[in-house]
């Protein structure tokens, strides 16, 4: 009898891994209480307390393996009242609600599913579940798992269950995350003229960043290059003139460009006056879709959804910009049930039929790894 992944995503969702703290330990534990039983090696890696992402493997080794990947935490619940509990794992028809039911609990637990039920249909299946902490603010759990070397295996692909509404995305931009620092002279309210103030330094420098541009260049898959300002801090207290304020920047980058070549773009455009400093640097993940596993992929969706599968790529990052690198850039494709448009709003949901519908798209995908 298969896992159901309906009532796994509901047993996910009731776990709370709301990043900050995060608090995906437990959620580890409970998915290697799954898959080592099935038959998986599985190591828990920690990150910090309470915090810990899991890489479990399957097979001998001799041949490339199959990488499936999908992160434990989710966005916080934000400030607007839910209409039902985030962790109650509510059906209404066929939505499941739940924070995380899309991004990306709802793929993970498809993906958990689907490889226990593969693996006993194709014993001699290779593969490898990265399963991270931490996705969530910089991909810092993969880049741990990097970085200590759990990320040794040979990879021939990377199947990555982020939301996508069961259409395949081949690839994604990249995501440059700079802190801009202005500083002032501070000095009381009452005499301005004796300060230098930093929040005008910092709004005159966002009006400069609000017109920057990133250049003509559009790819066919992830389109044009974005910029936008996420966030403003300036001050203390409203009676001095204030000797801080800074702003965030959110850059969206094609394959071809260098964040560090970026950086300094932006560096030169506002001046020597604003310091930059790095948050997050993911780059983009370009896939060639004539790859033959790629066209394998969008052939067997083609043939179950009897018209002819768009070809795109995502505009969000995932914790493919990690292990597409560590694994020496095999191809990637994004596939999972959930609405990348419920993604971290309010009453997040998704459709219970996306689930089986992805459970019998990855096991057919894994049939045929197997026959390789």
């Amino acid at each position: 009898m298969m896992l159901d992944p309906l009532a796994l995503t509901q047993a996910l969702v009731a776990q709370k891994s709301i990043n900050p703290p995060g608090d995906e330990a437990p959620i580890a534990q409970y998915l290697k209480g799954i898959l080592e039983p099935a038959g998986f090696s599985c190591q828990v890696v920690t990150l910090g307390e309470n915090r810990a992402s899991l890489v479990a493997r399957f097979g001998a080794g001799n041949k490339p393996a199959l990488c499936l990947t999908g992160h434990m935490d989710t966005v916080p619940l934000g400030q607007a009242p839910w209409s039902r509990d985030p962790f109650g794992g509510q059906v209404e028809g066929d939505r499941l609600y739940g924070r995380g039911t899309s991004d990306m609990k709802g793929g993970l637990a498809v993906m958990v599913c689907s490889v226990v039920e593969a693996i006993k249909r194709h014993p001699q299946l290779e593969l490898v579940l990265v399963i991270t902490s931490d996705e969530e603010v910089g991909c810092q759990g993969a880049k741990l798992l990097w970085e200590q070397g759990h990320l040794d295996q040979k990879v021939g692909a990377i199947l990555v269950c982020e939301p996508t509404g069961n259409l395949p995305d081949l690839g994604h931009k990249g995501s440059l995350w700079l802190e801009a620092i202005c500083r002032g002279v501070t000095a009381h309210g009452s005499t301005p003229e004796l300060g230098v103030n930093a929040v005008y330094l910092a709004a005159q420098k966002i009006l400069v960043a609000k017109d920057l541009d990133l250049g003509p260049e559009r790819h066919e898959l992830y389109g044009r290059p974005t910029l936008n300002v996420g966030s403003f801090k300036g001050g203390l207290n409203i009676n001095s003139v204030p000797d801080k304020a800074s702003f965030t920047l959110d850059i969206r980058t094609l394959p071809s460009m260098s964040h560090q070549a970026v950086k300094d773009w932006v560096q030169q455009a506002l001046g020597p006056e604003v310091e930059l400093r790095w948050i997050i640097d993911a780059e983009a993940v370009e896939v060639d879709p004539k790859d033959p596993w790629i066209e394998e992929c969008l052939g067997l969706l083609q043939a179950r959804n009897q018209e002819p599968v768009p070809q795109r790529g995502g505009v969000y990052v995932t914790d493919a910009s990690v292990l597409w690198r560590a694994y020496d850039r095999p191809p990637v494709m994004v596939l999972g049930p959930g609405d990348f448009s419920e993604a971290h709003k309010t009453d997040e949901s998704c459709s219970v039929s996306k689930l089986y519908e992805a459970q019998e798209i990855y096991l057919e995908i894994l049939e045929r790894w197997a026959r390789r």
